[in-house]
Parts: C-alpha cells; structure tokens; sequence
C-alpha cells in the first residue's frame, strides 16, 4: 500500500494539504499521521516526503500546536518514522528545526505516555549517526527532556525503550551530548530503566548501548555511571539474556567503555560479577565476530592495570575464550586487535600457548596500526618474567614479526613503543631470544625506533630498555647494535631527558649491558659522548636505587680495559659521582656491587682515575661498602678488586685506604669467604697492592691478621693459578723489608704454601715471577723464613722456576733474587740449593741476560751468598762455570753500583779460601774487572768493602798495580768498618810475599792508611788484627816499607794494639808479627818500637799465650829483634817447654 500511495504521489498531497491548513488542528493531526505512516519502515516513501518537502510541514505543525497533545504525538512520531535510517530525512528535519519543536513536544507534555514514546523515539532516530542532528538536539535541550521522560515513565517499556535508545544516538560519539546528558542525570535514569525491566531483551539492549555510548571516553561519565550502580544493571542484562546475541554485543560492550581507564568502574565490574558474564558471553557466541570484538574489548579494559579484576577474569576462565576468539576469527583485524589487547592487559596470566596467536595476528595485519599496536603490546606483556612465554614466542617466530612490525610503522610512536617494549622483554635474560631477534634484524629498527621519535619519553623508555635487554651477554647482539649506530641514540636519549628517572635507568642499564666486554661498543660509546650522560644521569637522579644501580654498572663496564673510556670518565667528573652513589646508598647490596666495580674498572692502570678517586673520597666509601656487606659475595669481589686497582703503585691511595680502615675490612673478606675464588683472587690481589711499597700497609695488614688469611686462600685454592699468582704477590709485598711481616707469615705457615704453589704451577709465567718473589722477600734477613723455606723444600721448585723459564727476565730476577737471600748466612739453605742443581741455573741465567742489569745484580748476589762460606757451592759454582759469567757481568754494567756490589761480592765468596775458584777468576780476568770497579766507583763504601774483600781473597792473582785501589779505598772510607777491614786484608794479602806488591803499596801511601785504620777503630779485634797482618806482610823484607811505616807512626798504633788486646789470639799473633817484620834490620824502627813501648808488649803475649805457637813464634823473632828487660826470661822460659812445641 505505502509504494502504491508513493507512486500515485500521495506524499506530495499530504505535504500541500499540512501546508494549507496549518492552522486547522484536525488536518495536521491526520495529516502528521499520514506522514508517520507512509514513511515507517519504506525508504521510498520516506524519500518522495523528503523531496515533496514533508520535514517542513511537519516541524510547522508541530510549532503550531504545542498544546494539542495528539498532533504532538503524531508530528513526533512523523519525525521518527521520516528520520529512521535516512540521512536524506535527518538533514531536511535538522534543516526545517524539527530538533526544537521535537524538544518543545516532549517538555510540554510530560505525563503524555504517548507524547513522551514516540518523542524519545523521534530523537533517537534523528540523533543516530547525524552529528548534525546531535549538536542540534543538545542546543536545544535534548538531553534534559530524554530524562526526564525516562524519569517520569519508569514502568513503561514503549518510553524506557526509546529513551534508552535516545540517549545511545545522542551520546555515540558526541562529547557535548554526554557532558549535557551526564549533567541533566541521564546515569540515574539509564540504571532505573535497566534495573526496572531485565526481562526486557529490547529494553536491555538499547540501556546496555546507552551505556557504552555515555561511557565511551568521558571519565565524568563513567563516573557518574559507577555512582549510579551502573555496573550492578550491566552484569545483570548479561546474565538474564546469554543467548541474545544482541544483548551480548551492547552489554560487553558497555563493559569495555565503561571500565576502560577508570579504576572505580574497574573495580565496581569486578564486585558485581562481570568477568565472569564477560567469559560466559565470549564462550557462547564463539562464532559471532562482534560478540567477540567487544567480549575482548571488555577483557582488555577490565584487566589493564587492575589486579583484581585480572585474577577474576583468570578465575572465570577469560583466557580460555580469548584465546579462542583470536583462533576463531584469524582474519577479522578488529578482533585480532581487542584479542590481542586482552592478552597484552591479562599476559601474566595466559599460557604460553598463546604466543602463536599473537604472532599470528602480527603476521595476518601488517598494515593494520592498531592491531599492530596492540600485537606488540601483547607480546611485551606476554614475554614480561615469563620464561615459557618468552620461548613459545620465538617459536611462533615473533622476533620476525615484531621487527616487520617496526620497520612497517617507523612514524607511528605507539607501534615503536610497544614495538621496543616487546623487544624489551623478549629478550630479557633468553639467550634464544637474543639471537633471534639479532638474526631478524632487530637492533637495526631498534636504533631506528629511537632515532625517528627522540622526543615521546616512552618510545625512548623502551627503546633504551631494549637495547640493554639486547646487549646483555650477548655478543653478536652487542656487535650488531654497534654497527647499527645504537651508541649514539643511547647518548641522545640519555641527553634528552635528563629528569625523567626511567630513561636514565634504561639508558645506563643500555650503556653497561652494551660496553660489557666488548671494545668497539666502548670506543663508539665514547665516541658519541656517552660518558658524560652517564656522569650526568648518576648526578641528576641520585636517589632513585635503579639510577644508581645501572649509572654504576655503566660505568664499570665502560672504563674496564678501556683507557680511552677511563679518561673520558675522569674528564666527566665520573669519580664524584661514583663516590656519591656509593656514599648515599650504604645498604642497598646492588649499588654498592656496581659502585664498586666502577672503582674497580676506573682506578685499574689509570693514574689520573686513582688520584681523583682518592680526591673525590672513593677509600672511604669503599671500606665502608666491604664493612656493610660482608656476607655479600658480589660486594665483597668487586670491593676488593676495588681496593687492588686503588691501591696500585699509588702511593696517595694507599695510604687513604690504610687511614679509612682497608686493611681491617680486606682481611675479614677474605677470612668470611675462604672458598669463593673470586672474592680470593680479588682480596689477594687487594693485599698485594696495598703493601706493595707502603710500610703503613704492610703493618696494618699484619695487625689485621693479613698473613694468616693470605696462607688459607693459598692454601684453599691450590689448582687456581690466579689465586695462586695474587696470593703469591701478597706475600712477596707484605714481606718486603718488613720483619713484623715475615715473622707473621711464618707463624702463619705460609713458606709451605709458597713452595706449593711454585709446585702446582710450573709453567704460568705469573706464578713464578711472584712466587720467586715471594721466597725473596720472605727470606731476605730472617733466618726463621730461610729455615722453613728450606724446611718446605723451596730450594728445588726456585731451582725448577728458574729453569722452566730461561727467557722470562722477570722469572730470573726474582728467582736469582730469592737464590741470594735464601743463601745468605744461611748454610742449610746453601747446601739445599747447591742439592737442588740452583749453581747450574744461576751460572746459565747470567749468561743468558748479559744486558740486563737487574737480572746480573741478582744473579751476582746469588753466587755471592751461594759460595759464602760453603766449599760445596764454591765447587759447584766453579764446575758450572761461574767465574766466567761473573766477569762478564762486571765487565758488562761497570757503571751500575748494584752489579758491581754484588759481582765484586761473588768474586770475594767464590775466591775465599779455594785455590781452584781463584784459579778460574784470575783465568776469567777477574782481576781486571775487580780493579775496574774499585776505580769507578770510589766513594761508594759497599763497592769498596766489597772489591777489597775480593782483592783480599784474590790478591795471589791481582797486579801490583791494585795497590793505589786499595789504598785509595781505605783512604775515601776511613770511618765504614767493613771497607776498613777488608781494605787492610787487601794490603795484607797484596803484600804477602810479593816485593813489587810491597813496592806498589808503599808508593800509594798505604802505610799512612794501614795506620789511620788501625788508630781509627781501636776497639774493632777484626780490623785490628787484618791491619797487623797488613803491617807485618808490608814490612817483611822490605826497607822502604819499615821507612814509610815509621814515619806514618805505625809502631805506636802497633804497641798500642798489643797493649789492649792482649787475650785475642789473632791480634797477638798478626801484632808480634807485625814488630818482628817492622824492626828486622831496621834500626829506626826497633828505636821507634822501644820508645813506643813495643818491647812490653811483646813481653806481654808471650806471656799471655804460651801454648800459641804461632804467638810464641812471632813473638820470638819480634824479641830477636828488639834487646830489652824482661825478654830473656822469656826466651828461658821457652828453653823448657817440650821439644815438639819448640820445633814448632
């Protein structure tokens, strides 16, 4: 009938007869009425209204009778029926002001059921999807009359119905409508409607989408919903109605917008019970593509960021039917989109079996931004502390697309936010995830990301977080963010946002994850500036533990074997801010760890880095980091590495840390972790640098109990051969000059460990060097270390070091180096090391090194105190060839005062009482080089006792031309006992039966010497008794020499020294010599000998030692001599003595 009427053009007659009678009431009534129902339900109908100019007539007459409520009821539903899904229609209504006659109707009559029915109607079909018609009904007023008709119509289903659904169209996407609706109290009115009928499925729907159109981004909204029990209504229309679709659709949807940001809806959904209708919706519409849509939706709003409403939604079985819906509906983006929200906001609680659905979705939307979006944000949460999550991704292959996702949307800040967090936590601690987002080419989009958007604060969050996640102990991954320029956007993003705390800690975490042993990351880290972000950042945000934590870390890892890194630092002002942290976070265990590993890493070989540690306080703050955390393993390695590269040949240093107390807390470190071999290696380490040198150290480490904790690393860690070398090089520094020391290390059993040590590691060239060492410095003057040494068998692994390693010049320093003061004075330890084969090796290594003046002064010392007084060294010594490579030594370094100390030594010992070495010297041309070194170094007292001994035990193959050396000796040193004595035992030895030796001596003015020796140390037998033998070997035979020694005054020093020594032996016998050989032919000096008194003297000694042969022999021929009282008794007295003491 209505296309019939249509074509006959009955809409043009309806249109002319409402114009012509406006004024007639019952005209307009049918007339209005004849429009309402010629364009229900009939698009052509509506159409020729609209074209025959029915909107104008029918706002007219509704404008001229305002009071009749039956043309109000007809014209009103005339506008619904023309208005209902014709945008044609909505625009001529809006046009012709039907919004305002429409408003006008309902307000006026109020209690008009029908009125009020088809007027709400009338504004629900105008308002949907017209903004025109929205913006033209809230000018009018609108929202104030929908609830009040709502308000005053509650049991009517016809009014709930279309008031509800009025509100929907001029709420949907309207911001003034709901501002407007929300004020006149359109909330209220929406819950009363829902509450009043739930077993209305219609009514249900429309109040359901009321809902989400008023909620949807408006927080008053949403708000004012909560306050009016909306969420209550809301789970209830769900529950009532699970099998209609519809209600499903709007009610879940309303549960999206509804709780989507807003923590009281949240909260308010969770109490009445939605997650569970959520689930149950989702479940039984698995194949209805809306449903779904917004069920996810609603997921994804209820769980984001509300743990409550998480754990309900797992309790009610959400992620079952999200997972579900994602698989069900693959190609559906919208879907994909809200599913993949709902995974990202509930992650925590999905399986990992979801990970191929997000991949998936990734895969299937490429250019979709939100699913994008919402993807990556669902692999981020998902991958978030969840190992399983993070495998089951890689599998799915997300690497491959998380980058594509990237590299698809490089402008669009939320896909690369998300985008990076994902990377962010995928690879978070997975190793397979590292690599394969290396090998999908992440770090390129990853640099990229942070580059295109340096401004948004969390693309650069993430961003940063990902490329430590990245870095973190994976090489290639580091290798590969290095060649993708990563070091620069690290710096910009550091730079940027220098006060937003979570850049700065994802950004030093980036820095120390990638500089973490890999070079070129530190060289272009330092290239583009990042050691000064990193000072920056640590100084900008002192407070926050993260900050700290990882600015530390930063710069540990860039300043470790890094001196382009460690300056640039320095420069900075690295140390103040280290010192800082470390001083302002006390307790917190990871701080400190970095803190001091950054010191650690700074100080190590770096001068400039030590000295403004020290500056900036750094001792302090690192004994007390060690004092607060002793338990602490991290803390107590990278602490005592600290205190090692402090203390490191810088005297400022340790002598700050001894103050600050270091010595204390090192020793309880490595007593409280006697089995960790790092805390070892570091606290051994730490020992050794601060003793090194430093006598303060070295005495506090001892007070400490240093020596007891160094015996226990080495002994605990035997197979370790860097504890072995650390613990070696402690013991080699706190022994070192200091006897307190080597007594302590003593006691504390350490020569055993030393020798095992040496043992244990033959070939490590570290170990021997600080092992030989270590014997050295324990052994040199301590008779109780030599002894133990021996005891421990060190004699044969210093033999076996030595040996081992004939080229390593510092092995053979110290190992020479411990041969001499092992030796020295010490006949046991001789012996052992002659046993060990040691004479063999010292002979070979001075042969090997002849340019190395360090190795030829050990080695010297070493043959010098080897053949000391012991004839089995001299003859192995001998046998070896020594006497060679010791004149080659003084031949070769005749400058160095040390060399020529100990080689005119070696000659001395080897020469002393051994025909055979004296022999080999004079053939060696020992002589030579001993008279070189006298010459060369005159006024050094110890080249001088040391060349006269040699001269005094050689002299049988020395030229005359000695003398003058000699002399000259005595001469430049008169006060030095030891140059004294030997000096004269050199004379009497030069003088000893060789005239031109007599000659020689008398002509450089040795009587004068002979004599001021003599007089200068009265008291000294042993320089008393070398210098009588001087005289008497001068003397004998020779008149110029009687001559010179008289008029030197040496008969008055020669009776004075008979005189006070009268019970020593030697002294009697070389003085009486000294008189017989003096006044033999010689009538100036028997003159001089009688004046002086010498005639009682030699009295005297007969006297004192008749059963002396010797003194009785010399005495005898000094009486012959000298013809005065008292002497024939003694001649008679001998004439009594026993024949074969006679004939002696």
């Amino acid at each position: 009938m209505q296309a019939a009427l249509v074509t006959a053009g009955a809409p043009v007659v309806v249109e002319a007869g409402l114009r012509a009678h406006l004024d007639y009431a019952e005209v307009q009534l049918n007339g209005l009425d004849a429009v309402a129902r010629l364009a229900q339900h009939c698009a052509a109908a509506q159409a020729a209204l609209v074209t025959a100019g029915a909107p104008v007539v029918v706002e007219a007459g509704l404008r001229a009778h305002p009071g009749d409520a039956e043309v109000q009821l007809n014209g009103l539903a005339a506008v619904a029926h023309l208005a209902q899904g014709c945008a044609a229609a909505q625009a001529a209504l809006v046009t012709a002001g039907a919004p305002v006659v429409v408003e006008a109707g309902l307000r006026a009559h109020p209690g008009h059921v029908g009125v009020q029915r088809f007027g709400l109607e009338a504004v629900a079909r105008l308002a949907q999807g017209c903004a025109v018609a929205q913006a033209a009904l809230v000018m009018a007023g609108a929202p104030v009359v929908v609830e009040a008709g709502l308000h005053a119509h509650p049991g009517h289903v016809g009014v709930q119905r279309f008031g509800l659904a009025a509100v929907a169209s001029l709420a949907q996407g309207c911001a003034a409508a709901q501002a407007a609706l929300v004020t006149a109290g359109a909330p209220v009115v929406v819950e009363a409607g829902l509450r009043a009928h739930p077993g209305d499925a219609e009514v249900q729907r429309l109040g359901l989408l009321a809902v989400a159109c008023l909620a949807k981004g408006c927080t008053a909204a949403q708000a004012a919903l909560v306050t009016a029990g909306v969420p209550v209504v809301v789970e209830a229309g769900l529950r009532a109605h699970p099998g209609d679709a519809e209600v499903q659709r709007l009610g879940l949807l309303a549960v999206a917008h509804l709780a989507q940001g807003c923590a009281a809806a949240q909260a308010a959904l969770v109490t009445a019970g939605a997650p569970v209708v959520v689930e149950a919706g989702l479940r039984a519409h698995p194949g209805d593509a809306e449903v779904q849509l917004n069920g996810l939706a609603a997921v994804a709003s209820l769980a984001q960021g509300c743990a409550a409403a998480q754990a309900a939604l797992v309790t009610a079985g959400a992620p079952v039917v999200v997972e579900a819906g994602l698989r069900a509906h693959p190609g559906d983006a919208e879907v994909q989109l809200n599913g993949l929200a709902a995974v990202a906001y509930l992650a925590q609680h999905c399986a990992a079996a979801q990970a191929s659905l997000v991949t998936a979705g990734l895969r299937a939307h490429p250019g979709h931004v939100g699913v994008q979006r919402f993807s990556l944000a669902a692999v981020a949460s998902l991958a978030q502390g969840c190992a399983a999550a993070q495998a089951a991704l890689v599998t799915a292959g997300a690497p491959v697309v998380v980058e594509a996702g990237l590299r698809a949307h490089p402008g669009d800040a939320e896909v690369q936010l998300h985008g990076l967090a994902a990377v962010a936590h995928l690879a978070r601690g997975c190793a397979a995830a590292q690599a394969a987002l290396v090998t999908a080419g992440v770090p390129v989009v990853v640099e990229a990301g942070l580059r295109a958007h340096p401004g948004p604060v969390g693309v650069q969050r993430f961003g940063l977080a990902a490329v430590a996640s990245l870095a973190q102990g994976c090489a290639a991954a580091q290798a590969a963010l290095v060649t993708a320029g990563a070091p620069v956007v690290v710096e910009a993003g550091l730079r940027a946002h220098p006060g937003d705390a979570e850049v700065q800690l994802n950004g030093l975490a980036a820095v120390a994850h990638l500089a973490q042993h890999c070079a070129a990351a530190q060289a272009a880290l330092v290239t583009a500036g990042v050691p000064v972000v990193v000072e920056a950042g640590l100084r900008a945000h002192p407070g926050p533990v993260g900050v700290q934590r990882f600015g530390l870390a930063a710069v540990a890892s860039l300043a470790q074997g890094c001196a382009a890194a460690q300056a640039a630092l320095v420069t900075a002002g690295a140390p103040v801010v280290v010192e800082a942290g470390l001083r302002a976070h006390p307790g917190d265990a990871e701080v400190q760890l970095n803190g001091l590993a950054a010191v650690a890493s700074l100080a190590q070989g770096c001068a400039a880095a030590q000295a403004a540690l020290v500056t900036a306080g750094a001792p302090v703050v690192v004994e007390a980091g060690l004092r607060a955390h002793p338990v602490h393993v991290g803390v107590q390695r990278f602490g005592l590495a600290a205190v090692a590269s402090l203390a490191q040949g810088c005297a400022a240093a340790q002598a700050a840390l001894v103050t600050a107390g270091a010595p204390v807390v090192v020793q309880a470190g490595l007593r409280a972790h006697p089995g960790h071999v790092g805390v070892q290696r570091f606290g051994l380490a730490g020992v050794a640098s601060l003793a090194q040198g430093c006598a303060a150290a070295q005495a506090a480490l001892v007070t400490a109990g240093a020596p007891v904790v160094v015996e226990a690393g080495l002994r605990a860690h035997p197979g370790d051969a860097e504890v072995q070398l650390h613990g070696l090089a402690a013991v080699a520094h706190l022994a070192r000059g200091c006897a307190a020391a080597q007594a302590a290390l003593v006691t504390a059993g350490v020569p055993v460990v030393v020798e095992a040590g040496l043992r244990a590691h033959p070939g490590p060239v570290g170990v021997q060097r600080f092992g030989l060492a270590a014997v050295a410095s324990l052994a040199q003057g301590c008779a109780a270390a030599q002894a133990a040494l021996v005891t421990a068998g060190a004699p044969v692994v210093v033999e076996a070091g030595l040996r081992a390693h004939p080229g390593d010049a510092e092995v053979q320093l110290n190992g020479l180096a411990a041969v001499a003061h092992l030796a020295q004075g010490c006949a046991a330890a001789q012996a052992a090391l002659v046993t060990a084969g040691v004479p063999v090796v010292v002979q070979a290594r001075l042969r090997a090194h002849p340019g190395d003046a360090e190795v030829q002064l050990n080695g010297l010392a070493a043959v010098a105190y080897l053949a000391q007084g012991c004839a089995v060294a001299q003859a192995a010594l001998l046998t070896a060839g020594a006497p060679v490579v010791v004149e080659a030594g003084l031949r070769a370094h005749p400058g160095h005062v040390g060399v020529q100390r100990f080689g005119l030594a070696a000659v001395a010992s080897l020469a002393q009482g051994c025909a055979a070495a004296q022999a080999a010297l004079v053939t060696a041309g020992a002589p030579v080089v001993v008279e070189a070194g006298l010459r060369a170094h005159p006024g050094d007292a110890e080249v001088q006792l040391n060349g006269l001994a040699a001269v005094a035990h050689l002299a049988r193959g020395c030229a005359a031309a000695q003398a003058s050396l000699v002399t000259a000796g005595l001469r430049a040193h008169p006060g030095h006992v030891g140059v004294q004595r030997f000096g004269l035992a050199a004379v009497a030895s030069l003088a000893q039966g060789c005239a031109a030796a007599q000659a020689a001596l008398v002509t450089a003015g040795a009587p004068v010497v002979v004599e001021a020796g003599l007089r200068a140390h009265p008291g000294d037998a042993e320089v008393q008794l070398i210098g009588l033998a001087a005289v008497a070997h001068l003397a004998q035979h020779c008149a110029a020499a009687q001559a010179a020694l008289v008029t030197a005054g040496v008969p008055v020093v020669v009776q004075a020294r008979l005189r006070a020594h009268p019970g020593h032996v030697g002294v009697q016998r070389f003085g009486l010599a000294a008189v017989a050989s003096l006044a033999q032919s010689c009538a100036a000096a028997q003159a001089a000998l009688v004046t002086a008194g010498a005639a009682v003297s030699v009295e005297a000694g007969l006297r004192a030692h008749p059963d002396d042969a010797q003194v009785q022999r010399f005495g005898t021929k000094a009486q012959a001599a000298l013809v005065t009282a008292g002497v024939p008794v003694v001649v008679e007295a001998r004439l009594n003595e026993p024949p074969s003491l006679r004939s002696t």
